[in-house]
């Protein structure tokens, strides 16, 4: 707003007759800035702007911002500006809650007048599946407690969603896919969120606050799509899911590959069961809301059309293309092979286990029989001063040849393996061992 003079800051704390109301309109969420613009004395130490008669939306005072319950991080003065006479108030985004009358003072003089005007949103036709927000708003109070909010959405008549003492009660249909937010509501945002949509969604709806069902801005919202275009790519032998996107009968139509008409029926679904033609009865599945193609081949390239059974409205269009000479994936091919090399991983390790009991007991077997021979068997010495050297050894198993001094004996006799080990000579000797042998041992 501009002032025909320039008026320094006076005492005064009504909006002086002479005073107009600028008007600003906005659309919810956009941003806007509260005009006023004045002359002040340089020694100005504060600026506030007021909400309706008391509300505090904004105070600057010695270079520190206040702001006012409700519009934290929303509202900005400039420093700069103020020092420079522009006193303007910047709102970002703008809140449904925040249509008022604002005023802005100096020193408690009142300076500018401003009427903020908020517009509700329309919803423009989106994509069937996609998520989309309903607008609504009303005046909240900001300090309202969860459990006084109540809030109802409603489509032609029937409950859609109805949030009162702190409990949401959901309408038939609506289950796990729609919701209000609490914290949004205390803004005057009572918006219907879908996050995700069905065909069958589309109509009027309306939504309500307060005990009296008072009705909210805009009164009424239409819901309206655009047939969904998506394309597919599988490998031939997979599947084609072809998401139907609604609760209502459907019929799925096919037109191959340059094919510009509608094409002929695949199947017709209703409550969740195809009614399928004969070359596409034993392919066909449905789960989860989606058409399951089985065991495509080239001939399945084309384009599918979902469309509303009654009315004939599209609801999608999938251009499908096959990538041809590929095989689909068999897990169970991996599994049995995965399951055959444990099998065989198991058997090796069954045999190495057995075959190393089997030498364990062989070895215990021989090392007995070798002790017992070692404890009755005494090394003869030709020479007599070395008679002390005869002693009783213990068993010991090699397989080299022993070559430990000996004193000169008789002819060498044939070496066998069976060996024992001197503990006085830290030497092993060997029962049949040859007179060389035991004669270079005994020196």
């Amino acid at each position: 707003m501009s002032f025909s003079a320039v008026t320094p800051c006076v005492s005064t704390a009504h909006l002086s007759e002479s005073t107009t109301l600028s008007r600003v309109a906005v659309d919810v969420k956009h941003s806007t800035i509260l005009p006023c613009t004045h002359t002040v004395h340089k020694g100005l130490t504060e600026v506030t702007w007021r909400a309706g008669s008391e509300e505090l939306v904004a105070s600057y005072l010695q270079g520190n911002l206040t702001v006012g319950p409700g519009f934290e991080s929303r509202v900005h003065l400039s420093t700069e500006g103020i020092e420079g006479g522009n006193l303007s108030l910047f709102i970002n985004p703008v809140e449904y809650n925040d249509a008022d009358v604002y005023s802005c003072f100096c020193s408690n003089v009142q300076l500018c007048g401003v009427t903020l005007e908020v517009f509700a949103p329309t919803v423009d036709p989106v994509p069937v599946g996609d998520r989309v927000k309903l607008p609504c708003y009303a005046p909240i109070n900001r300090q309202t407690e969860d459990s006084q909010l109540n809030v109802r959405w409603e489509k032609e008549g029937k409950v859609v969603l109805h949030l009162h003492s702190g409990s949401v009660t959901l309408g038939s249909g609506f289950e796990n896919r729609v919701s209000v937010s609490k914290e949004d509501i205390r803004k005057g945002d009572l918006s219907l969120v879908f996050n995700t949509t069905l065909f069958s969604d589309h109509g009027s709806y309306r939504c309500f606050y307060n005990k009296e069902k008072t009705a909210g801005d805009p009164e009424e919202i239409k819901l309206t799509f655009t047939a969904r275009e998506d394309n597919l790519t599988v490998s031939e032998g997979d599947s084609i899911t072809l998401p139907l996107h609604s609760t209502e009968p459907v019929r799925v139509q096919f037109s191959s590959a340059g094919d510009q008409s509608t094409g002929v029926s695949v199947c017709v679904v209703e409550g969740g069961l195809p009614r399928c033609e004969t070359q596409y009865k034993h392919r066909v599945s449905i789960q989860n809301g989606s058409l399951h193609l089985q065991q495509a081949s080239p001939s399945d390239r084309g384009v599918y059309r979902v469309m509303d059974h009654r009315t004939n409205d599209i609801i999608s269009i999938f251009s499908v293309d096959l990538i041809e000479g590929t095989q689909p994936y068999a897990p169970w091919a991996t599994l049995a092979a995965v399951m055959v090399m444990m099998v065989v991983i198991l058997i090796l390790m069954m045999v190495l286990m057995r075959r190393k009991r089997k030498n364990k007991v062989l070895l215990g077997n021989r090392t007995q029989k070798d002790t017992d021979k070692c404890k009755t068997q005494e090394v003869q010495f030709s020479s007599p001063e070395k008679k002390e050297l005869q002693k009783i050894y213990r068993p010991v198993i090699s397989h080299e040849t022993i070559n430990a001094p000996s004193p000169p004996i008789s002819p060498p006799v044939t070496q066998t393996t069976d060996c024992c080990w001197d503990p006085g000579h830290m030497s092993a000797l060997c029962p049949e061992q040859s007179s060389t042998d035991i004669q270079r041992m005994a020196e």
